[in-house]
């Protein structure tokens, strides 16, 4: 049987599972927390509707010690991480992860959800792309794509986001850069 699961490394990497029999209707989903483990969202601080998983659990680190002053502290903790990724809950207790809590941008004073911005493009257009904070305006990085497709680009996402134009700046690479787990590169955009 094939199990689908959801972890990181503060909790022995494993947190979550989707069952193999609800495979077929949960996929998208990082399942349900793995049995002796909880899983809940926490609001995030003054951002309304957003909500950060958190998981709870035996496997949970007791903190980060750089020396033995650390390491005396004992359990910073308490069984409780809170995971860095933004995330919803269906009707049947599983959980979506939606975005990461350090991926944002503020335009005109919105909150703008940079993994939301790169599903929208991929799926939208069938470009890869990444999504990064600008500081007052939106960079969008595109893997290949034409000039008349970056400009069909840029005035989409205005449009969806609801921003001016001039808040997107577009630009092109052969490829993205990705880490050694495969996964974009943000730093060496």
């Amino acid at each position: 049987r094939f199990f689908v699961m959801y972890g990181q490394t503060e909790a022995t990497a494993r947190m979550s599972y989707v069952p193999p029999e609800r495979l077929h209707e949960k996929a998208g989903t990082i399942g349900i927390a793995i049995p002796g483990g909880e899983l809940s969202l926490a609001p995030v601080e003054g951002e309304g509707s957003l909500r950060q998983l958190c998981y709870r659990g035996p496997n949970v680190m007791l903190g980060y010690a750089t020396g033995p002053e650390d390491l005396a502290r004992g359990d910073d903790l308490g069984g409780v991480l809170l995971t860095g990724d933004l995330a919803e809950q269906d009707a049947d207790g599983f959980f979506r992860i939606t975005g990461r809590l350090a991926r944002f941008a503020k335009l005109f004073g919105k909150r703008i959800n940079l993994a939301g911005v790169e599903t929208e493009i991929e799926g939208r257009f069938s470009l890869r792309a990444a999504a990064l904070d600008g500081a007052d305006v939106l960079k969008l990085v595109i893997e290949g794509g034409a000039d008349g497709e970056l400009d069909r680009v840029r005035v989409h996402m205005a449009e969806w986001l609801g921003v001016p134009p001039v808040a997107i700046r577009v630009a092109t690479v052969e490829r993205l850069p990705l880490t050694a787990s495969g996964k974009k590169d943000y730093k060496a955009l």
